[in-house]
């Protein structure tokens, strides 16, 4: 089970796709809640699958695919694509 943080609200999941899209945020499809906030983080702890967001990523695990509008940081493999307009670090703990 992985844990995503979004602008602070913490949410315990198994789902593994994560988006944000005019706020709402999604999680295998599914409406979790929406955000109001235009600044959008999204931070992931475990491995996910696919991310698409207007904000900045933080991956403590392994993702698939990455679309996101800031920067990402992931702490762990990418096996899949990363589109951002941001910075892209590739760190190991």
């Amino acid at each position: 089970m992985n844990s995503i943080t979004i602008n602070g609200k913490t949410i315990t999941t198994n789902g593994r796709n994560i988006s944000v899209v005019n706020g709402k945020v999604k999680i295998d499809g599914k409406i979790i809640f929406e955000e109001h906030n235009q600044d959008i983080y999204v931070e992931v702890h475990g491995d996910c699958g696919n991310i698409d967001t207007t904000g900045n990523v933080t991956v403590n695990g392994n993702s698939q695919d990455i679309d996101c509008n800031g920067n990402v940081v992931c702490y762990g493999d990418i096996n899949g694509n990363i589109d951002c307009n941001g910075s892209v670090s590739l760190k190991r703990k």
